[in-house]
């Protein structure tokens, strides 16, 4: 079955050092939404080793999935902010109720061959810093550039 993605991405703002964009919750419009990630930080002369679009990947997935449902009448809405000192936030927001991220447990799990909860492992690690909003629907990570070589 061959399935034509009409919508791919909804570019709210995109300047020299904001992306903010939304897509519907359905895992099919991720590679879209990174690729139009990559091509800004590019522009925006931000050097990404590799953390930000893997976390960002992270973020986008768990929105959709387990924010939104895979309801695909909710969006998933994502932000870059590139900083003129570098590095830059990236800003996930769902549609969905939210949940307890104070019970996150953060620790690698027992059995690392487990898919869930590696999610969360990976965007803490590869972030220097970390903040939800209060419901528990929205999180913001902060990436530094990488060490000039």
């Amino acid at each position: 079955m061959v399935r034509i993605l009409l919508t791919i991405l909804v570019v709210i703002i995109e300047s020299d050092v904001v992306l903010d964009a939304a897509f519907p919750s359905d895992t099919d419009f991720i590679d879209a939404a990174l690729e139009k990630a990559s091509v800004f930080l590019n522009k925006a002369k931000e050097p990404d080793d590799g953390r930000g679009l893997l976390v960002l990947r992270e973020l986008l997935v768990n929105a959709g999935i387990h924010g939104n449902r895979r309801d695909s009448e909710k969006k998933v809405h994502y932000s870059i902010h590139c900083f003129p000192e570098g590095g830059f936030e990236i800003s996930v927001e769902d549609e969905g109720a939210g949940f307890d991220y104070k019970s996150l447990d953060t620790r690698i799990p027992e059995n690392p061959r487990l898919i869930s909860k590696r999610g969360y492992v990976l965007i803490n690690a590869l972030s220097s810093k970390v903040r939800f909003n209060q419901a528990g629907n929205q999180i913001r990570v902060f990436i530094t550039s990488p060490p000039k070589t």
